[in-house]
């Protein structure tokens, strides 16, 4: 029998959830990173358009320009201090001159000119990746779905991390266009059974998708009770499927292929439309900003112009990037800009931040109760200040999935997700030294 799902209830979504989608109006730079394997294509004081190509990379997806301009600079940068190698600088001429490129208009024209390994590359073309905050290549992910012939795709817009409503926003506001991309997509890579899983907060969402799908007979929608991290793959497919996948297994290799709303959108954009991926929608929520807004931003803007554009107040406390449970917190805002796979950002009031004092664990257990994967975060966390490798290797420290319900049901206030990820860096160096 399998086990209920154990989580945590957060309800922090209401100040944008009805909240449309607003763009933002243009900004004067765009700062592009690049990262990985990408190398830029262009030069200083190029000109670019629209949509043109900056970027492209053996493996990663390509990097494309959100606006027309002039190449200012290209910046070298530092990984581990940067999260980038190189940084573009393009200048905006305000003209919005937009490379030319084809595009199909019907379903029956795709499927005329694409052939699985064509679609694969165009996909990689457009520069799309995973948008849930993974950003993992998806090209990739559906060349390998492809390959072992998986029966059924979810759609996942649980968008469960506390604040974050782009996801709820695009699916109320672009429903047709991701279900007309999830059609598509399905057709060529041949797979049957789709289900659209949604939380059962997003009611509007549901019921827009139930009014669309009734033209398509193999998508069905399904709302699964809120709870978080319902997103997370291996636990979305036990909560529709009632089936356990073993923590060292893909999704993939049990036939399931899991995909963010926010990325179907953007095979819709790039089918459809010819569109790289050079904007997305993002919430910006907290108290410590003056507007709450889910924002369609393009690829590259800084954040201090989001600051200037929308205005900080006195009570901003802690600036985070994604969702409360597992973002980053900003320490320079002059140094980010977005990018693809970033959900949001977080303006937060002492009131909304955990600033207590960190004190000694009493060992209650709450940590290991709340844990959605059944591990020992307080061991964790033992195991790791005694740099005992071993030990943490044998407890599974490595299937731990960095949802944060640890750190945040904990009632001493103890750093557990921050000494788990140092806890797994360790064990993957060990590793690395090992071979």
């Amino acid at each position: 029998m399998l086990k209920k799902l154990v989580g945590v209830h957060i309800e922090r979504k209401k100040k944008t959830k009805y909240l449309n989608i607003e763009t933002m109006e243009p900004v004067e730079y765009i700062k592009i990173p690049l990262y990985r394997d990408l190398k830029e294509i262009v030069n200083i004081g190029e000109y670019v358009k629209k949509g043109q190509e900056l970027a492209k990379g053996e493996q990663t997806p390509s990097l494309h320009s959100s606006i027309s301009g002039v190449v200012e600079n290209i910046l070298i940068g530092n990984v581990e201090r940067d999260n980038y190698t190189k940084l573009i600088v393009i200048k905006n001429d305000f003209e919005e001159n937009t490379l030319e490129t084809h595009y199909y208009e019907a379903e029956d024209d795709i499927m005329k000119f694409f052939d699985t390994d064509k679609f694969f590359e165009y996909i990689k073309e457009k520069g799309i990746i995973g948008m849930g905050g993974g950003a993992y290549p998806t090209y990739m992910k559906l060349k390998s779905a492809y390959e072992k012939k998986v029966h059924t795709l979810v759609i996942n817009g649980c968008e469960c991390e506390p604040y974050l409503n782009c996801d709820n926003r695009l699916m109320q506001e672009k429903t047709k266009e991701i279900v007309e991309g999830i059609n598509i997509l399905t057709t060529i890579l041949d797979i049957k059974n789709i289900v659209i899983a949604l939380e059962d907060d997003k009611k509007e969402a549901f019921l827009e998708f139930k009014k669309i799908i009734k033209n398509y007979p193999r998508i069905s929608v399904k709302l699964l009770k809120k709870i978080y991290p319902l997103g997370e793959e291996r636990i979305l497919i036990k909560e529709i499927f009632r089936m356990e996948i073993a923590k060292d297994e893909l999704p993939l290799n049990r036939g399931y292929l899991v995909q963010n709303v926010a990325t179907i959108y953007a095979i819709y954009e790039a089918l459809f439309n010819g569109k790289g991926t050079i904007e997305r929608v993002i919430t910006i929520a907290g108290e410590g900003i003056e507007e709450n807004k889910n924002l369609k931003v393009k690829i590259g803007t800084p954040l201090k112009d989001i600051i200037n554009y929308l205005g900080i107040n006195e009570r901003l406390k802690k600036i985070v990037i994604g969702g409360p449970m597992t973002g980053k917190t900003v320490y320079d805002y002059n140094n980010v800009y977005v990018q693809k796979n970033y959900g949001g950002f977080l303006f937060l009031s002492k009131e909304e931040i955990n600033d207590r004092k960190t004190e000694a664990c009493i060992y209650c257990g709450t940590c290991v109760d709340k844990c959605p994967m059944g591990l020992l975060p307080l061991r964790f966390e033992e195991l790791t200040n005694a740099k005992e490798v071993e030990e943490l290797k044998l407890i599974r420290i490595e299937d731990c999935i960095e949802c944060g319900v640890c750190t945040y049901v904990c009632p001493s206030n103890r750093p557990l997700l921050e000494t788990i990820v140092i806890g797994k860096k360790m064990v993957r160096e060990v590793g690395k030294s090992d071979k």
